[in-house]
């Protein structure tokens, strides 16, 4: 069973989301950073498909907050914490493993705005830096949207 839902839509932007139970495994690089089957999929104007998982389902041992402001995506607050319009302020991670960091492969919304609380305290990541797999076989995220929206 999955719950979907329009969590905000104006003229000029919109965040849609839907909950799934279909169980992922997640990797970097071959290293599994996640297993998941209760998850948030965000379509956003503009963005691919972003997965958001809870921190229970991520292996903890790999992901460090990363502290470094430098790199700028979005608008700052006034405290100088970058902040997205639409979901509030952005915690970024990184994933570390063999001595290598991939710096701010992952973020979270520890206090989003209350028509997007779904993914509070999820964690997403970017697309290009992990590999999803679906019953042992390597899906994209596109295709696990198709999934759940269509029961086959």
């Amino acid at each position: 069973m999955n719950s979907s839902y329009v969590s905000f839509y104006n003229d000029e932007h919109y965040i849609y989301c839907v909950e799934s139970f279909m169980p992922l495994d997640v990797y970097f690089k071959n290293l599994k950073i996640c297993r998941s089957q209760d998850y948030v999929i965000m379509l956003e104007k503009n963005y691919d498909p972003v997965l958001y998982f809870h921190r229970s389902d991520i292996n903890n041992n790999y992901i460090e907050e990363y502290k470094n402001n430098s790199f700028m995506i979005s608008k700052n607050d006034n405290n100088g914490d970058e902040k997205c319009p639409y979901k509030g302020n952005i915690t970024w991670y990184s994933i570390v493993y063999n001595k290598e960091i991939e710096e701010k492969a992952g973020w979270s919304y520890n206090k989003p705005p209350e028509y997007i609380k779904t993914i509070e305290n999820l964690m997403a990541f970017y697309n290009n830096k992990i590999d999803v797999f679906y019953k042992g076989n390597k899906i994209s995220i596109s295709d696990v949207l198709n999934k759940i929206l269509c029961v086959e």
